[in-house]
């Protein structure tokens, strides 16, 4: 899976310079008239960082260069995406979801994307990650503090939001668990992990020890709808391994 990744990623040469550079295909339409009709999807925020992520856990056990060449190529495409706009100084950290150019910004891809700063850190001891991932990190903080926090989705050039709460935005206690492994900042740890990690506790593991909601209330595919599972998380988006995170730290 890392030897396709990397086979696979956008790079680019002279005189052909492509600002996708370190991205991934999003999909493979295998069908030749399907493909036809369909543009090829290039990996967003969230999946560059993830795929990094794949990338460097691979190199660290392969070590084989070719894997930290194209996580480190992703990584510079995610840090391309990173919010820092004069007079927009609040936004500051925070990741544009689709593309440098785009509108908007999400708040669990951001997060992926930290892990992905995070990781390369991990991997390379570059403190260049290590400050974006502190970064990323902060603005979450920052969202929390002025009382922004939970929002789905965000612009920042309009100051606009989108007030939403999902269960897995808290995800977001994997990173503040990670950062404070990483820094011994203990605002990580008590305005980050801890208040993230009570609320799964609290509000998403259901008597019969699931993850999950008593009453789903939309078509989700993270939610299971029908039979004796409903209301179960099919996808926990992370909140299980975040968990296992703040129990660490």
């Amino acid at each position: 899976a890392a030897d396709w990744a990397a086979r696979n990623q956008i790079h680019d040469a002279w005189p052909a310079w492509n600002a996708n550079k370190g991205r991934f295909p999003y999909h493979i339409l295998i069908d030749p008239a399907k493909r036809s009709r369909c543009p090829q999807m290039w990996s967003t925020c969230w999946k560059t960082s993830r795929t990094a992520q794949g990338l460097y856990s691979a190199y660290r056990v392969t070590g084989n260069p070719a894997h930290l060449a194209a996580a480190n190529l992703a990584m510079e495409y995610v840090a391309t995406l990173q919010v820092f706009e004069p007079g927009h100084e609040d936004f500051n950290g925070a990741f544009r979801e689709d593309s440098p150019q785009g509108p908007h910004i999400a708040s669990r891809d951001g997060m992926e994307a930290v892990q992905g700063f995070i990781a390369g850190y991990q991997a390379t001891k570059n403190p260049r990650f290590l400050r974006r991932a502190i970064e990323g990190t902060d603005f979450l903080l920052r969202m929390i503090r002025i009382g922004h926090w939970p929002f789905g989705i965000a612009w920042p050039l309009e100051g606009r939001y989108k007030a939403q709460d999902c269960f897995f935005f808290y995800a977001g206690a994997l990173i503040f668990a990670q950062m404070y492994a990483l820094t011994g900042e203990r605002k990580y740890l008590t305005r980050g992990a801890i208040p993230f990690a009570d609320k799964i506790i609290a509000d998403h593991i259901r008597a019969d020890g699931a993850f999950g909601t008593s009453a789903p209330t939309e078509d989700s595919h993270h939610v299971n709808r029908k039979g004796g599972l409903a209301g179960v998380f099919v996808n926990d988006d992370g909140i299980g391994v975040a968990l296992l995170a703040v129990y660490a730290v």
